[in-house]
């Protein structure tokens, strides 16, 4: 069937190139902004953009890997489609890493990669990445949720459409398109191109009354139910009055709520029901609710809505999970994950917001919840927090010493970070430093990128996330080694006035692989070589890296000189729209909560 031009769902357009197809899905999709780095593989796309440079911006980045990085930050601020615009060959490989890194993390972007003309493919051509030793196709195919070679003007639609939807599926996805540069070039008579998104993409909005009736029935009658959030329930979330909703349902029920690592913060870590982030570094308050005594009956009813349960979210199970526990009930709208983790009683394929809204419409009919149940279980939890503290250790958040302790730098941020904020952490030690003793709450929000932990991610990806957000301050906590792997992406911020924030832990080292060899492997006797700062890096001096670079840089090394810089930075940053960049000397002896006495992380 073929629409006519007067068609309600399609309008027809003639004598237009392969590029402006391209650019009329953008419009379509609200994409006003390309990140990347230009190359003769894209030279048409290029100019095109060019001559269409006040609706589009296409971001010129140091590295492809940083442009992809910048381009999820940009995502996870804006809600807007995260698109990398790269060459072929090494273009497109450095940008590989970024976009897996996307696909793993649950982030809606595209990677275009360009490619030779397609008369000289099999020819060894310079850059080559299609029928060569490098099949660029091929590889995305295995990294991403979709990979597709435009080999033609007439299969751009439905290949580029594909992408899209991918992309925009739930959860989101990474998709690449491949595509030769004598093809964006190429006239198309006439072309049936959607009037809206709606025309061809969609997402589920529903799920089984039944089942979740039933687990309203059983978060009631349990003595002891937790609701486990993942970081797929961030998006359902965001909506203001859905979360309002969440938290009334938590108190009218008693029911406590803790979150992944990579959820931390999508549910109020200051409200009465929170237990703040399990897993990796976790908070100390869900030990006690799980395993805890003087409450009646055993922890009975776990709800996880939209986690893959990583081994990250779940290596304290063994631990803290009751092994009688009979009522697991997972949540998600992909059903490859449910079960994968633990084994549960039911689960429930949709989408997390749909059983969010329908669970507490269930609950709104009803009137008599277990009032002394709920009461004891309400004292169990403001008893818990009473009496322990969320941090394991909170003595040191107030230490003012020389050089500076994590955990304090941390109750700094704490502190003066405005409660709007967008935090980005990179991989490695400072995830748990800002997993344990940070205190996140929306409107607030803090980003990881714990499913491939690039180095990296956090340097560049706050530089997309002031994009996204120019109106918030965005802080991005980094080691010394990821800044200096992608740290002159600070130039891109001066290029296009972005002003981010970076607080760099200062140690000198590779500090998390140096404290994890020595956990794991102790030298045996005095002989042997100490794993205390063994992979050093060069001491570089991040401050004038920063300065030389354009951006304004401090040397801290005790709390009130990092407590000023900070204020300072986060002015400074309004006023000037310079990026800034506190470099903090810390106690390289203390370790972050992977290895604590308390538990074997």
């Amino acid at each position: 069937m073929k629409f006519s031009s007067t068609s309600k769902l399609v309008q027809r357009n003639t004598n237009i190139t392969v590029a402006d197809l391209i650019l009329a899905y953008f419009r379509l999709e609200g994409v006003t902004k390309i990140f990347g780095i230009p190359g003769a593989a894209v030279a048409n796309l290029i100019t095109t953009l060019k001559n269409n440079n006040k609706e589009f911006d296409y971001i010129i980045t140091k590295q492809e890997t940083g442009a992809g990085y910048i381009a999820e930050g940009y995502y996870r601020t804006s809600g807007n489609l995260g698109v990398v615009l790269v060459t072929a060959g090494p273009g497109a490989t450095n940008a590989l890493t970024a976009s897996m890194n996307a696909q793993a993390n649950n982030s809606a972007m595209l990677t275009i990669t360009g490619e030779i003309d397609q008369k000289y493919f099999g020819k060894a051509y310079l850059q080559e990445g299609i029928d060569a030793k490098l099949n660029i196709s091929a590889i995305y195919n295995n990294a991403d949720q979709y990979s597709g070679l435009v080999t033609d003007s007439s299969n751009f639609s439905t290949i580029f459409q594909q992408a899209l939807r991918t992309c925009w599926s739930i959860p989101r996805r990474a998709a690449h398109i491949s595509l030769p540069n004598d093809i964006v070039a190429m006239q198309i008579d006439d072309v049936d191109l959607p009037r809206t998104v709606s025309n061809y993409r969609a997402v589920p909005d529903g799920c089984n009354y039944k089942s979740v009736l039933a687990t309203f029935n059983e978060i009631k009658s349990a003595k002891r139910p937790l609701l486990f959030l993942g970081n797929g329930s961030r998006a359902a979330l965001q909506d203001p009055v859905r979360l309002q909703r969440v938290q009334a349902f938590a108190k009218k029920y008693a029911l406590p709520i803790m979150t992944t690592p990579d959820a931390k913060g999508i549910y109020p870590e200051n409200d009465e029901l929170s237990l703040r982030n399990f897993g990796a570094a976790q908070c100390e308050w869900p030990q006690y609710y799980l395993k805890g005594e003087h409450l009646d009956g055993d922890f009975d009813c776990l709800v996880i809505l939209g986690s893959s349960l990583g081994k990250l979210a779940t290596n304290s199970w063994e631990e803290d999970l009751n092994p009688s526990l009979h009522n697991v009930i997972q949540v998600d709208l992909d059903q490859s994950i449910i079960g994968r983790g633990i084994p549960i009683s039911r689960g429930i394929i949709a989408e997390v917001g749909a059983f969010i809204d329908l669970l507490i419409d269930i609950s709104d009919k009803d009137e008599k919840p277990q009032n002394e149940a709920v009461k004891n279980r309400l004292t169990f939890i403001q008893d818990i927090k009473e009496k322990h503290s969320p941090y394991l250790h909170p003595e040191k958040m107030h230490l003012d010493k020389n050089p500076i302790y994590p955990q304090a730098l941390m109750q700094v941020v704490n502190e003066v970070i405005p409660k709007d904020a967008n935090i980005f952490s990179d991989c490695a030690n400072c995830v748990g430093w800002s997993l344990h003793y940070l205190n996140v709450s929306p409107p607030m929000q803090i980003h990881y990128s714990l499913s491939m932990g690039p180095l990296g991610f956090g340097v560049a990806g706050v530089i997309g996330g002031k994009l996204g957000a120019p109106d918030k301050t965005c802080l991005a906590i980094v080691g010394d080694g990821a800044f200096m792997m992608h740290g002159t992406e600070i130039t891109t911020a001066i290029q296009y006035n972005i002003a981010p924030i970076w607080i760099v832990l200062n140690d000198n080292d590779l500090g998390m692989v140096s404290q994890g060899q020595a956990h794991f492997f102790p030298p045996k006797n005095p002989s042997e070589t100490s794993w205390d700062d063994y992979y050093k890096i060069g001491n570089p001096n991040c401050k004038l890296f920063a300065e030389s670079l354009g951006a304004e840089a401090y040397d801290v090394s005790d709390i009130t000189e990092a407590k000023a810089a900070l204020k300072t930075a986060i002015q400074r940053a309004d006023e000037s729209n310079k990026p800034q960049v506190i470099v903090a000397h810390i106690n390289t002896e203390e370790i972050p909560p992977y290895y604590s006495e308390l538990k074997a992380y």
